[in-house]
């Protein structure tokens, strides 16, 4: 299914405390299918796009036949750690907020959790493309560290999307950083730039000082400085 509408989100965001950098704040707004941000290092995308998959959790289970199944939600990375920081910040706000169900948070490998909401969110890893994306086709995914994913996953991550459960094209958003980005990354960002494409992507450029908790004096902050002049 589509992305929620922004006034939907923001009632859940509102219930966890959630109040997006102005970068992220833009990128919430989007309406398009898939979402490609090319940030700085510390910009916040992990943690932004993890809100923009909590209103989604809400939404209920799918009914197949005569049987309800959790809707299902994945995290997608080049290895199961990519994908570490979005779960742990998920599964984070389920406990907190009361629906937390079955899960298994491991220190290494696979992870999952289901809600008591009727959703179900699992970690995948990039390293073995055709286990990636195998089973049950998600309603959403959100792609961790994006910029290190090949190509060709991306693309059947869309694939898989296009055939959710419950007849609706489903959704994704991810980042990357430029440091660390495959070329097809970044072409894909320019893509992204043009309205419409082929993709219906929308791609947004956050630099690390958006996030001003972790860089409360913006451009000029001294972690900033100190970054500009390692890199």
């Amino acid at each position: 299914m589509p992305r929620l509408p922004l006034e939907v989100k923001q009632e859940a965001w509102e219930q966890v405390g959630y109040v997006p950098t102005d970068g992220m704040a833009e990128i919430h707004e989007s309406e398009a299918q898939h979402v490609l941000i090319l940030g700085g290092i510390g910009a916040s995308k992990s943690f932004g796009n993890s809100h923009e998959l909590w209103p989604h959790l809400s939404i209920g289970p799918i009914k197949l036949g005569e049987t309800y199944t959790p809707r299902l939600y994945w995290l997608v990375g080049p290895e199961y750690e990519d994908c570490r920081a979005e779960f742990t910040y998920l599964y984070n706000l389920a406990d907190a907020t009361g629906i937390l169900g079955k899960y298994a948070f491991p220190e290494e490998g696979k992870c999952y959790f289901e809600t008591t909401t009727g959703a179900r969110v699992e970690t995948r890893s990039g390293d073995n493309p055709g286990k990636c994306m195998a089973g049950r086709g998600p309603a959403g995914i959100i792609w961790c560290e994006m910029g290190r994913i090949t190509k060709k996953l991306f693309e059947r991550g869309l694939s898989r999307l296009a055939r959710s459960e419950d007849g609706m094209e489903g959704w994704s958003i991810g980042g990357g950083v430029i440091e660390d980005s495959l070329p097809w990354f970044l072409e894909m960002f320019e893509t992204g730039q043009d309205q419409p494409n082929e993709y219906d992507l929308d791609s947004f450029n956050i630099p690390s000082w958006d996030n001003e908790f972790t860089f409360p004096l913006g451009r000029n902050d001294p972690k900033i400085l100190r970054l500009e002049r390692g890199l």
